[in-house]
């Protein structure tokens, strides 16, 4: 491949040409990620209006009728609906309900009941379970529980195969 740069104060827009024998899969990707760079969204935080570059999106989830989008550092409520910002955003690599995804990726299904009496007990999540399970509420001996689901950056990870831009 070969790049060719021509930087001259008299052009008003940036021009991209790609020059190729076919269009193959890698070269859709890299017209899908060029676009992505002028893709802004807008979005509320504290009251304000920020204008943000789609590219730090992580992901979006809608919760009491509002649609929200996640930065690394940041959530931001949009008057856009889940299926226009999954639209505008279908070029990149983000994920939508990541309640559903941790879920659908928790691959074993287990539960972790650490016990006031400091046994610890790892039980599978499943109706067989329900009971045992219950029996330590009942007796009040449930210092804290841990599900196995993956945190979202897991999932996020196993998804596009990409580390978390720190």
């Amino acid at each position: 491949m070969k790049i060719h740069i021509n930087e001259d104060p008299l052009y008003k827009e940036t021009e991209i040409t790609i020059n190729c024998s076919r269009l193959s899969p890698d070269i859709e990707r890299l017209i899908s990620m060029l676009r992505v760079l002028d893709l802004k969204l807008t979005g509320k935080k504290d009251g304000q209006t920020f204008i943000l570059d789609a590219s730090k999106v992580l992901y979006i989830d809608t919760a009491d009728k509002k649609t929200f989008f996640y930065t690394q550092n940041d959530v931001y409520e949009t008057s856009l609906r889940l299926y226009e910002l999954e639209e505008q955003l279908e070029a990149m690599d983000f994920l939508s309900a990541p309640d559903e995804l941790c879920r659908k990726y928790n691959e074993g299904n287990t539960i972790t009941i650490l016990a006031k009496d400091g046994q610890t007990v790892r039980l599978s999540n499943s109706p067989e379970q329900a009971e045992r399970i219950a029996g330590f509420f009942l007796r009040d001996n449930v210092a804290a529980i841990h599900s196995s689901e993956p945190n979202l950056e897991n999932v996020f990870i196993k998804l596009t195969g990409k580390e978390l831009d720190r």
